[in-house]
C-alpha cells in the first residue's frame, strides 16, 4: 500500500517519478497544500482502490495520473473541497469496484474521465453542487456486480445524459433524490429499468419530470409499464395519432394519471 495523510509540507509528489504499479491500496488524505499529483507520471495501475479524500486547500485536478490506467479495487474521491474535474486521468480505463464521487464542493464536471469504460460494481455521485454535467461518463457501458447507481444532492444537475449508455441490468437499485434542477430522466436505461417491477428505486425530491419513477415512467418512449405489480397501457388517441399522459391498466377501462 502507499498510504499519504496529513502532511501539509508536500505541494506535489515529486520524488516518486520511478514508481510503475502499487501491488495494493492508494490513499492520499487530507494533505491541505497539495496541488496536484506531479511525480506519480509513470504509475500505470494501482491493485487495490484508490482514494483521494479530504485535501481540501489547493488540490484542483489530477494532473500527474497521465499513465494510469487500471484501478483494481474502488476509486474514493470525497470532500476535495476545490477540485474542479478529473483532468489528468484521461488514461483510465478499469476500475474494478464503485466509483464514488461524493461532497467536491466545487466539482464542476467530469471531465477527464472520457476514457473509462468498466465500473464492476457502483456509482455514486453525490453532493456535488455546482456539478453541472455527466458527460464525460458516456464509455462507460457496464456495472457488472448488482451495484446500485445513486444520484444525489447534485445541485445544478438537470438531466443524465452521461450514464444513458450504462446497462442497468445488473444494478441492485437505483436512487435518483435530491437534484432540485434536475428534470430529465427518462433514458432509454433508465425507462427500461423502471418497466420492470422487480426492480428497485428511490427517486424524489428532484424537477418536474423526474420528481418519481411513475413521473419518469408516463415520458419514456414506450406503450406500456409495470406500476405497482400492474401492467398499465398507454391510452391512445385516436384522432390526435399520438399517446396521451393517461395510462389504462390492461384489461380494464380505468385510468391513472400521473402528473
Amino acid at each position: 500500500n502507499l498510504n499519504i495523510y496529513n502532511n501539509s509540507s508536500i505541494i506535489d509528489l515529486s520524488g516518486l517519478e520511478s514508481l510503475s504499479r502499487v501491488d495494493g491500496s492508494f490513499t492520499i488524505q487530507d494533505n491541505d497544500n497539495l496541488i496536484d499529483f506531479n511525480g506519480l507520471n509513470y504509475l500505470d495501475s494501482i491493485g487495490g482502490g484508490m482514494y483521494i479524500m479530504g485535501n481540501v486547500d489547493s488540490l484542483f485536478s489530477f494532473n500527474g495520473f497521465s499513465a494510469l490506467k487500471y484501478i483494481g479495487g474502488e476509486l474514493r474521491v470525497q470532500w476535495n473541497a476545490h477540485l474542479r474535474n478529473f483532468n489528468g486521468l484521461d488514461s483510465l480505463s478499469y476500475v474494478g469496484n464503485s466509483l464514488s464521487i461524493s461532497g467536491n464542493s466545487e466539482l464542476l464536471s467530469l471531465n477527464g474521465l472520457e476514457r473509462l469504460e468498466h465500473i464492476n460494481y457502483g456509482l455514486t455521485i453525490t453532493y456535488c453542487p455546482l456539478l453541472n454535467s455527466l458527460l464525460a461518463l458516456q464509455g462507460v457501458e457496464t456495472i457488472l456486480d448488482s451495484g446500485s447507481i445513486s444520484i444525489a444532492g447534485n445541485d445544478i444537475l438537470t438531466n443524465l445524459i452521461g450514464i444513458d449508455n450504462i446497462d442497468l441490468s445488473n444494478i441492485s437499485f437505483l436512487h435518483i433524490f435530491d437534484c432540485p434542477n434536475l428534470y430529465i430522466c427518462n433514458t432509454q436505461n433508465v425507462c427500461s429499468y423502471l418497466s420492470d417491477s422487480e426492480h428497485l428505486s428511490y427517486i424524489s425530491g428532484n424537477a418536474n419530470g423526474c420528481q418519481s419513477s411513475q413521473q419518469i415512467v408516463l415520458s419514456c418512449p414506450i406503450d406500456s409499464i409495470i406500476v405497482e405489480g400492474k401492467v398499465f397501457n398507454r391510452n391512445y388517441n385516436i384522432s390526435t395519432g399520438q399517446f396521451t399522459n393517461t395510462l389504462v391498466p390492461f384489461g380494464s377501462t380505468d385510468t391513472l394519471e400521473i402528473y
